[in-house]
């Protein structure tokens, strides 16, 4: 504690006469004594002979002076409180509900021996007697309430700036502030007038914490400011780039712009050591790569100057990598639009629709069948009708905004066995009653009528479509092959039968524009199978191929086959390899509009690659 000596023994000269000593109801004249000297010490800050008291709960220290005399009693007054005492010394203890805030008197009434030898001397009912006064002023200097919130910026060089408000004090005696991060002393600051503090350690604003102190002597110190910084984390982003397939930028940012350099590392192998650079360019994971199976980057901010580094680093990962564009995890059904140029493809129980070749999102539909997902899409080879099946119901909208679709209730469709719209916009599909009645169903446009034609097939067969122009509807069951070719009204004219022992797992498709030519497509192996082009009036084959999976693009009429871990884009016509690139291995890949499709949701614009025609 800060003190001063209030020194008062000029305050008290006793060279009274025949002083009455109320120790006792029994009194005696004594003779006038001499000059006796006696005097208080207080140990208190004062401003002239005004006694401050600005802590709470600190006593102010006292010690008589008193020529030898033994003190008999003393009493303290101050405001409406007494102290007594019969020491030479003590002390006055008191608190901020007894004393608060305002100006007092403090008077000293003090009773010394007269040592004249007297039996009431020796009693102790003997007295000299003497009062002193002084003024005194409580004005006690508090800590805060409430610890202000601190100002912060990015200063000119790039670095996090705090700015606190001077505490108001006029009595204590200052030593420094103290500034915090996390609990971690940062720095000291002994000028009282600096109330700002820069730490260019600071690199990202994640959830850190600061705290500055105002110590004063006495072992007081002042909360005087506080900052909580939101939390952040680095951004790691990969720049889409719908038509690269060698390499992709990654760039990344600490969000506010703090100076500060980086460590890269890909794939946990360091790319880039304290780099101030922002991006990296990394080659490109084949197509259709999961996102658990991309480069592995980690992104690390440190401290711009080696000095300037803490105990805290800050860092993130990410997976980059991805060719192309992902739609989303419950990637199903997809289908494109040559009429209006448009991608259409499902999630779970919604519907979306995407421009080509930007692919920029255009519509979303959540699903018509409760708690059904979609189990197919097709869209019309001649305008921009897009027909929905679900288990129970088929859904036809008017175009890519997919408002308002018209529902046709059904009970018994063939999963697997797609509905169709034709060209003549009739709708199409296959319903069984089990086990037996196989049946030929065509919607009117409007879906306001049907008719149905019994298939003559005593079992159910695995695989099903019709032509777009309604001529001819193929059913396959692996032990047979069976086309049928159908009226314009919808009557079976012929059906021709070709036996086959080939692998049942099998689909076909006829091919767009051209319902003389049947894509069907066989597995031989988990991993090996052929596509074959075959003329639909006599099952000839016309080409064949090696390969998983394949489709042709109604856009270009190329053919797409999906290899083991290579797509390969075929101009039938030439034989010509127009484009391969890597694919994930097993993946299903397809050409729609030039965009290439992965089965798990990827989509890539390879219009760029391919051959104008």
């Amino acid at each position: 504690m800060r003190t001063t000596t209030l020194s008062c023994l000029a305050l008290l000269l006793l060279i009274l006469a025949g002083c009455e000593a109320s120790l006792h109801e029994n009194f005696v004249d004594i003779e006038k004594p001499d000059k006796t000297p006696l005097g208080i010490n207080l140990n208190a800050f004062a401003e002239g002979e005004n006694i401050i008291i600005y802590q709470e709960n600190i006593p102010i220290y006292y010690s008589f002076e008193t020529s030898g005399r033994e003190v008999l009693k003393a009493e303290f007054t101050l405001g409406d409180l007494l102290f007594e005492s019969n020491g030479k010394s003590g002390e006055l203890w008191f608190s901020p509900n007894q004393l608060p805030n305002g100006n007092y008197t403090l008077t000293c009434n003090l009773y010394v021996a007269t040592n004249t030898g007297s039996i009431a001397d020796q009693a102790g009912m003997e007295a000299y007697g003497g009062t002193m006064s002084w003024k005194v002023t409580v004005a006690y200097e508090k800590e805060p309430t409430e610890t202000p919130e601190m100002a912060t910026r990015i200063n000119e060089e790039g670095y996090l700036e705090l700015t606190w408000e001077k505490p108001y004090y006029k009595y204590m005696n200052f030593l420094n502030y103290t500034v915090y991060k996390r609990g971690e002393l940062l720095a000291t600051i002994e000028d009282a007038g600096i109330t700002s503090f820069t730490d260019k350690g600071h690199v990202l604003d994640n959830g850190d914490w600061y705290n500055v102190k105002a110590n004063f002597e006495d072992d007081v110190s002042w909360y005087v400011g506080y900052k909580i910084l939101p939390n952040d984390n680095i951004t790691i982003e990969q720049v889409e780039d719908l038509s690269a397939i060698d390499f992709c930028t990654v760039k990344w940012s600490n969000g506010k712009g703090y100076k500060c350099k980086w460590n890269i590392y890909v794939n946990q192998e360091l790319k880039m050591k304290e780099t101030e650079e922002t991006s990296i360019s990394i080659p490109l994971c084949a197509f259709g790569t999961q996102q658990y199976d991309l480069h592995y980057i980690q992104v690390e901010a440190v401290a711009y100057d080696t000095a300037d580094r803490g105990s805290y680093t800050y860092s993130q990962s990410s997976t980059v990598g991805m060719m192309g564009k992902y739609l989303g995890n419950g990637f199903t059904n997809f289908d494109y639009n040559e009429s209006d140029n448009t991608l259409y493809y499902s999630i779970f129980d919604e519907i979306y629709s995407m421009s080509v070749p930007d692919l920029k999102p255009i519509a979303r539909h959540s699903s018509v069948s409760p708690a059904n997902n979609t189990n197919a899409i097709n869209t019309s080879e001649m305008n921009s009708r897009v027909l929905v099946s679900y288990n129970d119901a088929l859904a036809l909208y008017e175009g890519k905004m997919l408002t308002a679709p018209l529902i046709h209730p059904v009970s018994n469709r063939v999963n697997g066995m797609g509905a169709r719209i034709l060209n003549d916009d009739r709708i199409f599909y296959i319903e069984q009653t089990y086990p037996k009645d196989l049946m030929a169903c065509i919607l009117s446009a409007d879906m306001e009528s049907e008719k149905r034609v019994t298939l003559p097939e005593s079992s159910f067969y695995g695989n099903g479509v019709v032509s777009a122009d309604g001529k001819y509807i193929y059913l396959d069951n692996s032990v047979e092959i069976a086309i049928y070719t159908m009226s314009p009204e919808f009557e079976i004219l012929e059906k021709k039968v070709y036996p086959t022992n080939e692998s049942p797992f099998s689909n076909a498709r006829f091919m767009p524009h051209n319902s003389s030519l049947l894509l069907v497509r066989r597995a031989t192996t988990n991993t090996d199978g052929v596509i074959t082009i075959y003329n639909t009036e006599d099952m000839t084959a016309v080409h064949s191929y090696e390969a998983q999976y394949a489709n042709i693009d109604p856009k270009t009429g190329y053919l797409c086959l999906s290899q083991e871990d290579q797509v390969e884009i075929i101009d039938i016509n030439s034989g010509e390899t127009l484009f391969t690139l890597p694919i994930k291995q097993y993946q299903q890949a397809y050409l729609l509009g030039g965009i290439l499709i992965s089965s798990y949701g990827h989509v890539l614009n390879i219009n760029p690659y391919l051959k104008k025609k």
